[in-house]
């Protein structure tokens, strides 16, 4: 493999602006340099053998094989993983917080790291980190029986609880070393085990993707935004509709010509139109704080794993090939973990939604393992009382802030949020809203969508609460 291949995008190819995406990916760095690093980092004498052990939109993985054995792991972001310096302080953080002070030992252990690439020889920002050792779950997830899954189930719950737990108070965004962030850049974050300021670490401007960092945003990271920390919900619901806000008015433009199709990776042209998305953000500006539980357990600080896919989950090797008995080893893929209201980040793990039958499987059969995994999950936190609230909010039918993202998706899960809590308002019934008025009712475009004629699917669907949430909904 040629050191060229280390720097571009490998993985596959697009079928539109080919040029732009290999653009965005593309991450030079100077191998030698990061050789030695690592070498000096780990106490081995040389780098044996270096290839690339995977990557996606936000960073490349690198096996490094070490004169003594061992095996290591270099990460260097791409440039459109977030900007400069954060995104990468931010996963390291992460890391070294929940393996160093919630003490879950199967999140790598961080060896070295450098978040600004001016200061290395490296000239790229990365990280060096143990190995994630065992089986990938995505390798054995077609073999397991439903008694080993309902295990991981269990497994997953007994690891997420104290990420879950970590944090009692001090606002929403993502995790820093405060040694890494200025003074005003930065809030105080509280651990659940104690009442004093988290000594080593705090809250700073989020790195969750959606919104605010996306390479589709173009210039958005130029824009003077809101990016927290943020003190309370409603501060935090108010940057959605800014930032989004804020974007429209500088860049969106209509589409220009009448085409008569549209691509599969296009927003159709009559839900480009700046006018009706500012209109929609200013509606959803006026509910959104209506729609904050009272209860102050909902809107606990709390941090999830973004992605909790099959490939970011490991199992021990030893125990799962002697006897098939199921134990987590590792998790990996913190980049871009953010800590948010709970009632927001309540989903279900990614390995149970977006699992697919198994090959020959009868849907039916699938169907009804899914949803015995989905409650399976469920009474794990409820009926144990492990976190009922968690659990109650897996279900909850809180519109998910879909303003975050309404220009380049289309308004239509806006559109149909506002709708949903038009013909909802007066049984809001963790919130009671009743009591005043809902100003998308007095919006009669948006609101007649479904108030007029025969209801039919769409607005039976919005009468019917949400069950399970997954990621993809945030």
């Amino acid at each position: 493999m040629s050191t060229d291949s280390f720097f571009r995008y490998t993985s596959g190819r697009w079928l539109h602006d080919q040029d732009r995406n290999e653009a965005l990916r593309y991450q030079s760095f100077n191998i030698d340099a990061l050789k030695e690093e690592i070498s000096q980092s780990t106490g081995a004498s040389s780098v044996v053998d270096m290839s690339k052990l995977g990557e996606g939109r936000f960073n490349k993985a690198f096996r490094v094989q070490l004169s003594d054995g061992r095996t290591v792991v270099a990460r260097i972001p791409t440039p459109i993983a977030g900007p400069q310096h954060l995104v990468t302080a931010s996963e390291v953080a992460t890391m070294t917080f929940l393996r160093d002070r919630v003490g879950l030992t199967q999140v790598p252990r961080i060896i070295s790291w450098s978040s600004r690439a001016e200061e290395t020889p490296v000239g790229a920002e990365y990280i060096v980190m143990d190995l994630a050792d065992g089986i990938q779950l995505a390798d054995v997830w077609e073999l397991l029986t439903m008694k080993q899954k309902i295990r991981l189930v269990q497994q997953w719950m007994r690891f997420e609880r104290h990420v879950l737990h970590a944090f009692s108070k001090g606002g929403f965004g993502s995790l820093y070393l405060r040694k890494d962030l200025p003074t005003d850049s930065a809030r105080n974050i509280y651990l659940t085990s104690s009442d004093q300021p988290e000594a080593d670490y705090v809250l700073g401007p989020s790195m969750f993707q959606r919104g605010y960092w996306e390479e589709k945003y173009g210039d958005r990271k130029d824009l003077n935004l809101d990016r927290g920390p943020w003190r309370d919900v409603a501060s935090y619901l108010r940057s959605l509709t800014n930032c989004e806000r804020a974007w429209i008015s500088k860049y969106a433009q209509c589409p220009i010509g009448n085409r008569s199709y549209v691509a599969p990776w296009e927003v159709p042209a009559h839900l480009q139109n700046p006018e009706e998305h500012l209109r929609l953000l200013s509606l959803y500006d006026k509910v959104a704080p209506h729609l904050i539980p009272p209860d102050a357990r909902l809107l606990r600080p709390t941090m999830t794993l973004i992605d909790s896919n099959a490939n970011n989950i490991f199992l021990a090797r030893d125990a799962f090939l002697r006897d098939g008995t199921i134990e987590l080893s590792a998790v990996i893929d913190w980049q871009h973990t953010a800590v948010l209201p709970l009632y927001i980040t309540a989903v279900m793990p990614t390995f149970i939604m977006d699992a697919v039958p198994n090959e020959g499987q009868d849907d039916e059969e699938f169907s009804r393992e899914q949803e015995h995994l989905r409650r399976t999950y469920h009474a794990m936190y409820f009926d144990t009382g492990i976190d009922i609230v968690w659990a109650a909010a897996l279900s909850f039918g809180v519109p998910t802030p879909a303003a975050q993202a309404c220009w380049h998706v289309g308004y239509a899960d806006l559109q149909m949020d506002l709708a949903r809590v038009a013909l909802e308002w007066e049984r809001q019934r963790w919130i009671g809203v009743a009591a005043h008025t809902c100003s998308v009712r007095g919006d009669g475009h948006c609101f007649s969508l479904f108030a007029e004629g025969d209801p039919g699917p769409q607005r039976r669907r919005f009468q019917t609460p949400r069950r399970w949430r997954s990621r993809s909904q945030l």
